[in-house]
């Protein structure tokens, strides 16, 4: 099967240094986390949920957060990964040195190829037009026996099929010599933006004095305040989520979009019936593969940010936690279900998260690498409460929230979205 090549980091120019936004709560609103931090399941202090108690001890949730010189910024992203594998496209014989293959991406002159079922090592000479031309029996393998032999045998040719893989082992070289040069294409660079997110307050002089006397102006004001950043995380989670690159301008004005994670996520879309199981029913088989999937690189945790089927994936990892290493009961929206899953392809931690009940994102399911997630901000605009921005003939008070925020997920191919399940009852 060929390897699927994705990139493993990212690498942003520019003079961009690194600040900490910290996300209040606000006790007189429902607690609400900022949402890519939720959604990379990176939440902090005792909420950790998307619901729950905020008391006295919650601490500041903290979140690095990247500085943008300019409301559009670019970036490249850097795939050091080549292309592994090929198949041959057709039958050839062992005096045959021309391969053709079914593509010579990532392959270049000098590497060293392993023919999967057959065992036979070749070197590259020339890459072709679709085809590799080659040198035969090219590996050499030591002589059985506790002696080491004066002189190494050679692997002998073979009959290769066509559909038998190639796997491209590296570069071989005469020892002591400096690599070859390898022309790198695999650099993307893409466009970010920032976006305003702003909302302003006003308390007018009529209300102030009208205020009853069991009521305090500046009271309401503040539990107002409080409302108003509650509105404004939701407006930015249906960015981070549901927003799409765009630039346009009206009358002058210079209007932009960040792009949010699910017109991102392109590549790695799997449908259900793609996965493990029969049919679209979520499974613990679908389970499974889902989380060898986000996985496969190894070393790393899941985080499957869920919609309705949350509950589903809890009931499926509770009734097999016989089969899972640690599952840890938790309360959550539905009451009693595990947190998370473990099994031989590694660990998936679950996330209910309401946007995901729209239709019809309720039958889906995403997979975030935290690591490729982050939010940036334009220089000297982060989040922050301009207090009386009232004009000179307004005799009340007023204020306003303003930030220019963006959501910036990189490597693409390292998200993972499933689409199309139906859940049992």
């Amino acid at each position: 099967m060929p390897t699927a090549s994705g990139p493993l980091y990212a690498v942003i120019p520019g003079q961009l240094g690194y600040q900490s936004v910290y996300v209040p709560t606000g006790k007189e609103i429902l607690p609400r986390q900022n949402p890519l931090l939720l959604m990379a399941n990176l939440a902090k202090g005792e909420v950790q949920k998307y619901t729950g108690n905020v008391n006295e001890k919650q601490k500041p949730v903290e979140l690095k957060m990247i500085v943008v010189p300019s409301p559009e910024f670019q970036f490249y992203e850097i795939d050091p990964e080549r292309s592994r594998t090929t198949t041959l496209s057709t039958n050839v014989n062992t005096t045959d040195t021309t391969f053709p293959v079914a593509s010579t991406e990532g392959f270049n002159i000098k590497d060293e190829i392993k023919i999967s079922q057959t065992g036979e090592i070749v070197r590259v000479d020339e890459v072709l037009n679709g085809a590799l031309k080659v040198e035969r029996a090219f590996s050499s393998s030591l002589a059985s026996g506790l002696t080491f032999p004066s002189s190494l045998s050679q692997d002998a040719a073979t009959d290769p099929s066509s559909g038998d893989t190639l796997i491209r082992l590296g570069p071989a070289m005469e020892e002591g010599s400096f690599a070859i040069y390898r022309d790198r294409k695999t650099s993307t660079r893409r466009i970010g933006h920032t976006q305003i997110l702003r909302t302003d307050l006003i308390q007018t002089g009529t209300e102030m004095a009208q205020e009853p006397s069991m009521t305090i102006a500046e009271e309401k004001f503040e539990q107002i305040k409080n409302q108003e950043l509650g509105e404004l995380y939701i407006d930015h989670e249906h960015i981070a989520l549901h927003g799409k690159l765009h630039r346009a301008s009206r009358n002058g004005e210079v209007i932009r979009t960040t792009e949010g994670l699910l017109d991102f996520i392109q590549t790695n879309s799997v449908a259900s019936t793609a996965l493990q199981g029969s049919g679209a029913q979520f499974d613990l088989d679908k389970l499974e593969d889902m989380v060898y999937r986000a996985n496969k690189r190894g070393g790393k945790k899941t985080y499957l940010v869920g919609n309705e089927g949350f509950r589903y994936i809890a009931k499926v990892a509770k009734e097999t936690s016989t089969l899972n290493q640690n599952v840890n009961p938790g309360e959550n929206k539905f009451g009693i279900s595990p947190d998370m899953f473990i099994n031989v392809f590694g660990q998936a931690d679950f996330v209910y998260y309401p946007l995901m009940d729209i239709a019809p994102l309720n039958k889906q399911i995403i997979a975030i690498d935290p690591e490729q997630l982050m939010l940036c901000t334009l220089r000297d605009r982060a989040l922050s409460w301009k207090d009386n921005t009232q004009q000179n003939d307004y005799d009340g008070r007023a204020g306003r929230y303003l930030t220019e925020m963006g959501v910036i997920p990189l490597n693409e191919k390292m998200h993972h979205r499933f689409t199309g399940f139906t859940f049992f009852a």
